[in-house]
C-alpha cells in the first residue's frame, strides 16, 4: 500500500469496493489478529498504512460486520494472517460457521510490538461509527475500550 492519505487501508477498500459494485466470488485479506473477537475495531480511513505495530487494519469482528453489511461470508481465517471471504450468493445457501468459530485460534493474541499513542488514535469502533456516522464518537470508543483492555495495542 502507498502511504498517500487518499489511500485506505485494506479494510476501507474492501468495504468501497464491494459496496460500490465490485463482487468477486472469493477474497482474502489481511486482518489484525491483536484483538478479541468482541472488539470491531478499524483503523481510520484516513490511517497510516502498516508500521509493523499493532494498530494496523481492522479486527476479525469488524471485517465480520462488513461482510454481513455487504452480502459476504468470512470462510476461513489463517490465524494471525487473512480473513477469506465467499460471496453470499455463491454459498447457495450452505450454512456457514459463527465468528465465534474462529475466535479462541484466531484473535486476541499480540502479533507485532505495541502501538504508540499517536498509532493508538488512529483506531476507530466501527460499530461505533456504522451506528452514528460520526468518526470522533468512533474514535473516542476506541479510546475508552484500549483504556479498558490494556496490553492489546
Amino acid at each position: 500500500m502507498c502511504r498517500s492519505s487518499s489511500l485506505r487501508t485494506t479494510f476501507w477498500l474492501f468495504r468501497a469496493l464491494v459496496s460500490g459494485g465490485f463482487r468477486p466470488r472469493v477474497l482474502t485479506i489481511e486482518y489484525n489478529a491483536n484483538f478479541p473477537l468482541g472488539a470491531n475495531m478499524s483503523c481510520t480511513p484516513e490511517s497510516r498504512t502498516h508500521a509493523f505495530d499493532r494498530a494496523f487494519g481492522a479486527s476479525l469482528g469488524a471485517f465480520g460486520e462488513v461482510a454481513d453489511e455487504t452480502g459476504y461470508a468470512i470462510v476461513q481465517v489463517v490465524p494471525g494472517l487473512d480473513v477469506v471471504l465467499v460471496r453470499r450468493d455463491v454459498l447457495s445457501g450452505l450454512p456457514t460457521l459463527p465468528l465465534s468459530h474462529f475466535g479462541p485460534t484466531c484473535a486476541g493474541f499480540p502479533v507485532h510490538t505495541p502501538a504508540t499513542a499517536a498509532r493508538k488514535n488512529e483506531l476507530m469502533d466501527y460499530t461505533v461509527w456504522k451506528q452514528t456516522g460520526n468518526m470522533a464518537q468512533a474514535q473516542h470508543a476506541a479510546r475508552e475500550w484500549l483504556q479498558s483492555h490494556p496490553g492489546i495495542v
